[in-house]
């Protein structure tokens, strides 16, 4: 009652508002950006619409939440209106009591009449306690209007008086009333009318409890020039701390900045939550990129072609969110002669011309590989590895995206783009997480001007990416398809190719859709061992044809026989949705660039031969390690799926007097060829020593044909990261109840579909071979050689292995191997991935990070790497 009885007082000298408030609409009011601030302080609801008329029961709640925002309104009926409900009469009731609203007459109040913009100054002017200095000015309605452009609370954007009142044109002037200090009335005698100015007081702070503070921003959560230890969520301000909620979280990026902030309660509490700010316009700033900056010389600035800034003798510098009490030239450009991008930020806070703080932010940018306990391994750099030890915890330093937003360690992920700045003593202090790509044909490089164009648009080279020349990128040239990464300022940083899988199997049925299903589909036996079926895209390309065609006609094409089967092995790619979006396929002995026949070897019996190491037809046609070979069944049989398994060169040796049905299938005309066909008269055999390593990833129970089997996640060499399904007696008759786990490696041969013969080869809990101990010599048969160990060197060219139990040090090639990371750095189980020699970590750049491999050799060929990472502490 106190507060209202002050108002009684302030609006003695208001005059009766029931003529005011008749008005005629003219004109809506134009939304106003202080919306924001009202909300804010709570004067506005959040979701009040700006551009609605305000009516008189609106204006009436306003000033009822101005005046008594901590007292919650009475639910009941008016004392002085018959025209209003319970809900909003408490409004009514008060501005009545204020002086600030009366009625319109016959005991009645309006609720839902509209307002003139002369009204609300007239309220408003009153509200501030100017109401008799407008009387005086010649009252109602251009004494009010002239008090309120002497006051400056008029808004520039309402050009007439009689116009209707929105919300907006409330918020701003609700606004500008805050740099007007009230007017209080100290007599109150009938002939004795005396004010005085309040100039220590202002409606915020008079009746909501709300201060503005206005000062210079010098601490945040990472850094404070006074010693201040801050969370990510508060700055310091002359040294009062204050917390920032969500709609004020990006003040931390105001170091240095003078700026209004806004409490409920300031000083009352510890610390004080900001509820809006105001960048102060006594600010000047200039950002400066790294590639203009020049120096520093006689208190100036230089940067540009000839542009310098004047430098504060009390300037305070921040380089990469650590305070410098002493600098020198230097300091200012961190850039010159390395490889650091970034810019320097001048803040002149007080507009004296001289800027008084130096915000430097020097960086590198990686993509990220791997994250392992606390170290953060890249694409590109493997030899830099972001260590941030082995006792960080999430707080330590400023982990955050472009919107300082906090970022947790652990969510870091493989393609991550980290941005890292070190201080003067090399620590991290800062690693602000991107993830900006950009895909397209690369079309353009202008060295000189570091300008890259990709898909059409042209792309600015950070000093990293250009000091490392394409020339390095042996998979990037005009015309390809590459990926680009950006920094944080939208530089390229690094750069891959796009490359699609190209996969080979043995096509032997196909399937066009009919009715409802009307997919079309190709059923192949892998070079991995099993049948998978494929999808065919809706629309595809044939071989070396630029055209697409219809699924339907792509069936049609392919060469099939009476019984659906094709005979011959076709080429592959799948796009996004694993659907096949090109085949390729022989049509006949003419070398082309493709898949075709090798002419000579086209289905007659041949006697085969074995001599120096090297597999071969009569001496006339050599297999390499690479070569694909298919055995098939007979003819007659082509869907007698227990016939179908990938054969080992081994079959080819001997004395020369076994004779089979053979085709052979090349890509060049002067390469071996890349894929074989056994036409089978064998049968079924058992896992033979070289067959393909399966390395483990997971084992469920499923129900494939009607059948319970296991369901295997898991790598081969063929076929990356797959799946695959195993009988149940074929892997419980080897290890019984105890199944394999990640990271255990087995071999395994299947039939139709499905593998019914398992070897076990190597228990990752037990670091140990089933077939034999570690070796410096073979594990099994010489042909086929397994050794575990850490990784002591890795150039990218070949890597050295320390045997396991052993002083032996083995050296190994990494052109052509095919590697699958088990990355145990995240979660105790760890993550299965097919990925590069990057990845694998010697101890030599790496120290305890170091990979743990085991490697597969056959024939002398390196055929499978399986690295396990995550498992060292930090260096």
């Amino acid at each position: 009652m106190k507060r209202i009885l002050s108002l009684v007082l302030i609006f003695v000298m208001c005059l009766s508002l029931n003529s005011v408030f008749a008005s005629d609409t003219k004109e809506i009011m134009p939304v106003s950006p202080d919306m924001d601030f009202s909300v804010a302080m709570g004067i506005f609801d959040e979701d009040t619409n700006p551009n609605a008329p305000i009516t008189r029961i609106e204006l009436a709640e306003i000033f009822y939440n101005i005046v008594l925002s901590d007292i919650a309104p009475p639910i009941d009926k008016s004392k002085y209106f018959a025209d209003l409900d319970y809900e909003k009469a408490p409004y009514a009731d008060f501005a009545y009591q204020s002086g600030l609203m009366n009625g319109v007459g016959n005991g009645n109040f309006n609720p839902n009449g509209e307002l003139t913009y002369a009204q609300l100054l007239k309220v408003a002017v009153s509200f501030l306690g100017y109401g008799a200095l407008a009387e005086a000015k010649g009252g109602y309605p251009y004494g009010y209007v002239a008090v309120a452009n002497d006051i400056k609370i008029t808004p520039q954007s309402v050009p007439y008086i009689d116009y209707t009142v929105t919300n907006a044109a409330v918020a701003s002037v609700m606004r500008l009333a805050t740099n007007v200090p009230l007017m209080k009335r100290i007599s109150f005698g009938t002939d004795d009318e005396k004010y005085t100015l309040d100039n220590s007081s202002d409606y915020l702070s008079e009746y909501m409890h709300i201060s503005r503070t206005r000062g210079v921003i010098d601490g945040n959560g990472f850094l404070s020039l006074n010693g201040e230890k801050l969370t990510s969520d508060e700055i310091a301000i002359d040294n009062y701390v204050f917390r920032l909620n969500e709609s004020t979280q990006d003040l931390i990026n105001y170091l240095g900045y003078s700026v209004d902030v806004y409490c409920k309660n300031y000083r009352s509490n510890s610390v004080n939550e900001v509820m809006y700010y105001e960048i102060c316009e006594t600010n000047k700033s200039v950002k400066i990129d790294a590639d203009d900056v020049r120096g520093y010389s006689s208190s100036y600035f230089l940067y540009g072609e000839n542009q310098k800034a004047r430098l504060s003798h009390t300037l305070k510098m921040v380089y990469n969110g650590s305070y410098l009490a002493s600098y020198d030239a230097e300091d200012f450009n961190p850039f010159k002669n390395t490889n650091l991008e970034g810019s320097v930020t001048l803040i002149d806070n007080n507009f004296d011309n001289s800027f008084d703080y130096a915000i430097i932010d020097a960086y590198k940018s990686y993509v990220v590989s791997n994250v392992v306990n606390n170290a953060i391994f890249n694409e590109f750099y493997p030899d830099e590895v972001i260590d941030l030890g082995k006792s960080f915890t999430d707080g330590d330093i400023e982990i955050s995206n472009v919107l300082m937003q906090p970022v947790l360690l652990e969510t870091i992920e493989k393609g991550d783009i980290i941005n890292v700045s070190h201080d003067k003593g090399g620590i991290v202090k800062k690693i602000v997480v991107t993830i900006d790509t950009f895909t397209g044909i690369f079309e353009e490089l202008n060295a000189s001007s570091r300008i890259m164009k990709v898909g059409g648009m042209e792309f600015k080279m950070s000093k990293k990416f250009i000091s490392n020349p394409l020339s390095d990128y042996s998979d990037i040239s005009l015309g390809s398809e590459i990926i680009l990464f950006f920094n944080k300022d939208g530089k390229i940083s690094d750069v891959k190719s796009v490359s699609e899988k190209t996969n080979i199997a043995y096509l032997v049925q196909t399937y066009k859709g009919t009715g409802f299903d009307n997919e079309c589909r190709i059923n192949v036996f892998t070079a991995d061992g099993n049948f998978k079926e494929l999808v065919l895209a809706e629309k595809l390309k044939l071989g070396d044809s630029s055209s697409n065609v219809k699924s339907a006609d792509a069936i049609d094409a392919l060469p099939i026989d009476a019984k659906g089967s094709v005979r011959q092995p076709i080429l592959y790619i799948l796009n996004e949705e694993g659907k096949v979006n090109w085949i390729d396929f022989s049509t006949g002995t003419t070398p082309r660039d493709g898949l075709y026949m090798i002419e000579g070897f086209t289905g007659k019996s041949q006697s085969l031969y074995y001599r120096a190491g090297q597999y071969n037809f009569e001496s006339k046609l050599l297999l390499s390690s690479s070569t694909i070979i298919f055995n098939v069944a007979k003819d007659s049989e082509p869907t007698n799926y227990d016939n179908y398994y990938i054969e080992s060169p081994s079959y080819y040796g001997g004395d020369g007097n076994k004779t089979i049905d053979f085709t052979a299938y090349g890509l060049t005309k002067e390469a071996s060829p890349c894929a074989s066909i056994i036409v089978d008269k064998d049968g079924i055999k058992a896992v033979s020593n070289d067959s393909n390593l399966l390395i483990i990833d997971e084992i469920t129970t499923s129900i494939k044909n009607d059948e319970e089997v296991y369901k295997i996640k898991g790598f081969t060499y063929s076929n990356g990261v797959s799946t695959f399904y195993a009988t149940k007696e074929a892997l419980d008759s080897v290890f019984g109840s105890n199944l394999p786990k990640r990271g255990d490696i087995i071999q395994t041969r299947s039939f139709g579909g499905i593998i019914k013969y398992v070897k076990d080869i190597f228990d990752w809990d037990t670091k140990t071979f089933k077939s034999g101990i570690n070796p410096s010599s073979s594990s099994f048969d010489s042909n086929c050689r397994c050794i575990y160990g850490d990784v002591v060197y890795n150039d990218g060219s070949y890597i050295k292995v320390k045997v396991e139990g052993k002083d032996d040090v083995l050296a190994f090639p990494l052109s052509n191997v095919k590697i699958v990371e088990i990355d145990y750095s995240h979660r105790e189980e760890g993550i299965m991935s097919a990925s590069k020699s990057d990845i694998i970590y010697d101890t030599e750049n790496y120290g305890t990070h170091s990979s743990k491999v085991v490697v597969r050799t056959r024939n002398g060929d390196i055929r499978t790497i399986v690295v396990y990472n995550g498992l060292g502490g930090a260096k």
